[in-house]
């Protein structure tokens, strides 16, 4: 062996390097170890003890959250702290922790939320809000545009709508009022260049506020990245506890308005009026059934001192009978059905700006209402929600009704005065956010609260109102408060919201993910028994079927992984669960190199050579096959890193490091190892007795049967189809918008009464699914898909709770149903949202990502190979793979006992099979090559069976090493990724069957075909 000097420093270089930053994660885990202790004592117990009152329940919740809390205080306490000395340089835990391998959100819990800037609220912004019918026209279009091709900037958008609406029109005449860096004379292209200077200048800026937000929020290793491409901002925040508040925090476009209100008394009327006329409509209006129909109400209760028909009017008739049904009663009164007038006390009566109340799950019913009445309300009113509920731990909301006074409907005084903002506590010691404004907004704060003295001014941020003071008089000096009875965490967040100020772009939410700390614990235990379950296994494989040098394999396998977890630490890569699929992945693609180098060398031996040219030759012959099989799976996981998102880009960047590694040690330590054996007079052994004559001297004549396996294919190929076409696919959401939730009972429950209790509360049928065990489901719902707004999420999390509550053997609240505490057992245990627009870019990722792999090793192939007819037959049995695939999902997704959802991770595994079915056909590929090569006037057939029957020890030897460790995998690896692991294991069995019986045969008859033709 040449260069073994060379090779042998840089494996030793490269271990150290490895070395080094795993042992980050070792000190880490040792520092984390002695915080566990600490927050687990027996003083934490007896606090918990003492706390719960004899509650056992209670009691675990409890030291479950001390727990948490002394454990984090103990991190908090050492951060600064030495915790590793290497000699040249000390590392605190802070520092040790930033070069830790790095956990996905899958493995530690947190959450992880994709947002999208909205640019066309920036062109708007630019165009002042302009009313002007061209421009609405033009949004119009590219609004319609950009829904076809979302991938497309908006702002290409609007330019090729403005040409194709009136392209002599001069955009400057719109856009010259609020952009400086134009003029009245500049052209349409002048002004589309400032316009897409200005939208990119507004993203970076959004990017940088969020940034601000997410660091005062006090997150642990949070992630932001920006994706320039799609106009999207990927971050992830591990540990979140509050996802409500997290989402809060970043929607929030820290948008503050001070508005003047309208007193209830000058309103009233206008809501009786709305509410006939809505009851005029019910007749010929189903939707209004369908909203007021959300719960069936009971005519409300009328208390003393309570008179509804003097508050509202005589003329309402809406309490003449009272002994009217329910169901009457709701079709006289639609919008009270849902909205509960203000009442108030006899002093403040009449004078408050609050419309009424409305439960949560009822507020998109109050505004669909108010929009079909909007004829029968004032045209200066503008309604908005209170921020907070009434009152702690209720679910009821307050209405406000807002007054505009303005010309262009904007509110007279804006955040954009406040130069300093910050929690503070009032007089009665609740939490309040005091602000300070500039002169000229001290100036207008002045006469707007002299002009409105007797009166309420509402303070809203981001279209909720979260207070609305009465003016007793007039205000000078800038100052101001906002109140809402939030928490002190509420009120910091909010002053950090106004101190990093307005977002310039509208950013929400299109897909987002909430993992709980008991599923990620429960993700890392299973993750990691299967890999040591799998990686036992193929040791165990490797020394049974190769004897001495299985064990040289084992070794080479164990370096391998050394080297992979060390350049994941060295690189700041996320292991994720599918990234340890990918890693047990990578162990059976390692011997799949070390089988080819064995195999190869055992026919040398038996065709007389010495063991040490045996060996040399073995592994010269081998190199071909070895590195075209491996680049061609490097090219699909590129392109499954290129077109992935979150963990499947960790599924990819395992691969590619893997693909790496693996070829490393299997050529290169092997070979060492083997030759150190050898210089010492060690005997080297390639099998034993068994296994000897394994497979040896087959005579099958594969492409004979090309005619049977073609029909057999062909029939497999048609029903695949019919199923596809009759049954389709069970998409999951990243395919089609939706949210999911794992919810976990504490005992076992039916599905499909929890499906039908789920029906009654969304208004239609969620899917309800047993997830792992019968006391856990999964419901996935379109239910508000295409909402956009801060409480949606919470709204719907409601609907959800209203639903399942009924089937817990112990009643929970709503607040133990949502909390994220270590160790917890019950409830809501993780969700998942992906938006409408967010799942079409995820469908068209994945077609694209499996046509282009298809086409690059189509490419490859012919090239490599240098006939395109064996190209053809790998990507038409690559293809037939896919399709099968599709089939077997489709035909057994509602009879196997796990789910078998068409998602990323389902592509993730589809790609992936393409990669590695490619392995097989490559081998025989190369044989065939070399037998072209070797025995040039032999049949074509002749040389084609040749191969298949000299690389049946082989593909049988890889395929059934990797079915084992993709078994373990689906066994032990978690409900999570059973659908993932299911896919890869019938991908390997269809894709080495397809290599036999669909590549090799395509091949031979278009090479036959087109030599008869030549003929």
């Amino acid at each position: 062996m040449q260069n073994k000097g060379a090779i042998r420093l840089f494996a030793i270089i490269f271990a150290l390097i490895c070395v080094y930053q795993l042992s980050f994660t070792i000190v880490t885990r040792n520092v984390e170890r002695r915080a566990v202790i600490y927050a687990t004592s027996l003083a934490v117990q007896a606090e918990a003890h003492d706390l719960a009152a004899g509650d056992p329940v209670r009691e675990r919740f409890l030291f479950d959250s001390l727990s948490a809390v002394r454990f984090q205080y103990y991190l908090d306490s050492v951060a600064n702290e030495t915790v590793f000395n290497i000699g040249i340089r000390r590392y605190s835990f802070r520092e040790a922790k930033e070069r830790e391998i790095n956990l996905g959100l899958d493995l530690r819990g947190g959450m992880n939320v994709m947002m999208e800037v909205s640019t066309m609220d920036v062109v708007r912004a630019l165009a002042g809000h302009s009313t002007d019918p061209l421009f609405t026209t033009v949004m119009e279009r590219a609004i319609e545009k950009n829904k076809v091709t979302p991938n497309t900037d908006f702002v290409t958008m609007f330019a090729q709508a403005w040409n194709e609406t009136d392209p002599n029109a001069k955009m400057a005449a719109i856009f010259s009022w609020e952009m400086k860096s134009i003029n009245a004379n500049s052209t349409n292209d002048e002004v589309i260049r400032a316009i897409r200077e200005e939208t990119r200048g507004a993203f970076d800026r959004t990017f940088q506020i969020l940034r601000q937000r997410i660091d005062k929020f006090g997150v642990a290793q949070p992630n932001i990245q920006k994706l320039t491409r799609t106009e999207r901002i990927l971050i992830e925040l591990p540990g979140v506890k509050e996802p409500e508040r997290v989402r809060r925090l970043l929607q929030g476009t820290a948008q503050l308005e001070f508005w003047e209100t309208f007193m209830f008394s000058e309103i009233a009327q206008n809501l009786i009026d709305a509410n006939e006329f809505l009851a005029s409509l019910s007749a010929r209006d189903s939707e209004i059934d369908d909203l007021i129909g959300i719960e069936i109400k009971e005519t409300p209760e009328k208390s003393e001192g309570d008179d509804f028909a003097g508050l509202l009017g005589e003329e309402s008739g809406m309490m003449d009978d009272q002994n009217l049904t329910s169901e009457e009663w709701r079709r006289r009164n639609p919008l009270f059905t849902v909205l509960i007038p203000e009442l108030g006390n006899e002093y403040e009566r009449g004078k408050s700006p609050v419309a009424g109340y409305a439960l949560a799950k009822d507020i998109p019913a109050v505004n669909a209402l108010l929009e079909k009445a909007a004829s029968r309300l004032p045209r200066n009113v503008r309604f908005v929600w209170s921020a907070q509920p009434i009152a702690p731990k209720t679910d009821l909301y307050s209405l406000i009704a807002l007054k505009i006074n303005t010309r262009d409907g904007r509110a007279p005084l804006t955040g954009e005065v406040i130069t300093d903002a910050r929690q503070d506590f009032s007089q009665n010691g609740g939490v309040e956010v005091t602000m300070a404004m500039n002169s000229e907004g001290a100036k207008i704060w002045k006469n707007l609260t002299g002009a409105n003295i007797g009166r309420s001014i509402a303070v809203v941020l981001d279209d909720y109102a979260y207070s609305w003071p009465n003016v007793n008089q007039e205000i000078s000096g800038g100052r101001s408060q906002i109140t809402g009875g939030f928490s002190v965490e509420e009120g910091k967040d909010l002053a950090n919201i106004l101190k990093a100020g307005k977002l310039p772009a509208p950013a929400r939410i299109v897909q987002e993910a909430v993992v709980g700390p008991s599923l990620g614990a429960q993700a890392i235990r299973s993750g990691f028994i299967s890999f040591i379950v799998a990686f036992i296994i193929v040791l165990m494989y490797m020394l049974f079927f190769y004897n001495k040098a299985g064990i040289v394999a084992n070794v080479a396998l164990i370096t391998n992984v050394f080297f992979l977890f060390g350049v994941l630490a060295s690189l700041g890569a996320v292991l994720t669960l599918p990234g340890i699929a990918g890693i047990v992945l990578t162990l059976a693609m390692a011997i799949d190199a070390n089988v080819i180098i064995y195999e190869r060398i055992k026919e040398e031996l038996r065709s007389g050579k010495g063991v040490r040219l045996a060996i040399a030759d073995g592994y010269k012959a081998s190199y071909s096959a070895i590195l075209d099989s491996n680049i061609t799976t490097m090219l699909t996981a590129i392109v499954l890193y290129t077109f992935g998102t979150g963990p499947i880009q960790g599924f990819a960047t395992i691969l590619i490091i893997g693909i790496c590694t693996s070829l490393f040690t299997a050529i290169f330590i092997t070979r060492l190892v083997i030759t150190w054996m050898l210089d010492r007079n060690m005997e080297v052994t390639f099998d034993n007795g068994i296994v000897r004559n394994f497979l040896q001297n087959t005579n099958f004549d594969i492409l004979g049967l090309r005619k049977y396996s073609y029909y057999i294919a062909g029939a497999l190929l048609i029903a695949s189809l019919v199923s596809l076409s009759t049954r389709g696919l069970n998409l999951g959401i990243d395919f089609q918008g939706g949210r999911t939730y794992v919810v976990r009972f504490d005992q076992n429950v039916n599905t499909q009464e929890v499906r039908d209790a789920l029906t009654a509360e969304f208004g239609e049928a969620p899917e309800v699914k047993t997830f792992g065990p019968s006391n856990q489901i999964k419901i996935t719902t379109k239910f508000m898909v295409n909402e956009v707004g801060m409480d949606v999420e919470e709204i719907v999390s409601s609907k959800v709770f209203q639903g399942v509550k009924g089937f817990f053997k112990e009643p929970i609240s709503l607040e133990d149903f949502r909390a994220e505490y270590p160790g917890k057992m019950l409830g809501q245990m993780s969700s998942e949202m992906v938006g409408p627009t967010m799942a079409t870019d995820i469908m068209r990722a994945a077609i694209i990502a499996i046509i282009i792999a298809l086409l690059v090793n189509f490419m490859y192939i012919a090239i490599r190979f240098r006939k395109w007819q064996f190209g053809l037959g790998a990507t038409a049995a690559l293809l037939y793979n896919a399709v099968i695939a599709l089939g077997v999902f489709s035909m057994f997704y509602s009879i196997m006992p796990f789910s078998m959802e068409i998602d990323q991770a389902f592509i993730a595994a589809i790609l992936t099979v393409i990669g590695y079915a490619l392995n097989d056909t490559i081998i025989i590929f190369d044989r065939i090559r070399e037998n072209i090569g070797l025995y040039p006037k032999q049949p074509l057939k002749q040389q084609m069976n040749n191969a298949f029957n000299s690389t049946l020890s082989r593909t049988f030897n890889t395929s059934m090493s990797t079915i084992l460790v993709l078994m373990m995998i689906f066994i032990f690896g978690g409900e999570v990724i059973r659908g993932f692991t299911f896919a890869l294991m019938f991908g390997v069995v269809i894709g080495t069957l397809s290599t036999w019986f669909i590549s090799s045969p395509i091949a031979y008859d278009t090479i036959e075909r087109l030599t008869r033709k030549k003929k």
